[in-house]
């Protein structure tokens, strides 16, 4: 592949990757697990956190590990479906 063409492909990769992340950033999901909450963006960032003080810091430690795996498992599923929807997932070499 001649190099004019390598450095059209990337222009292009990233043209995409900033319109998906301009579309993921209005993806929130919010997840619950004994009490304490989070919102993730599309980005993979917390927006917010509210832990259940009512339990022990021993609980609460496994609490919060299984609330962000979750949380980052749901998020995950949700910026596929996102991506889908929108047709963009056009990226050399991947399947839609």
């Amino acid at each position: 592949m001649p190099l004019f063409s390598k450095l059209k492909t990337i222009k292009d990769l990233r043209s995409q990757a900033k319109e998906m992340q301009t579309i993921l950033k209005d993806v929130l999901v919010e997840h619950e697990h004994k009490g304490s909450k989070v919102s993730l963006d599309g980005n993979m960032e917390v927006q917010s956190l509210t832990l259940n003080q009512e339990r022990s810091p021993a609980d609460l430690q496994n609490d919060v590990k299984e609330l962000m795996n979750d949380a980052l498992k749901k998020t995950q599923r949700k910026m596929a479906e996102k991506m889908r929807a929108s047709g963009k997932m056009n990226l050399p070499g991947l399947t839609s």
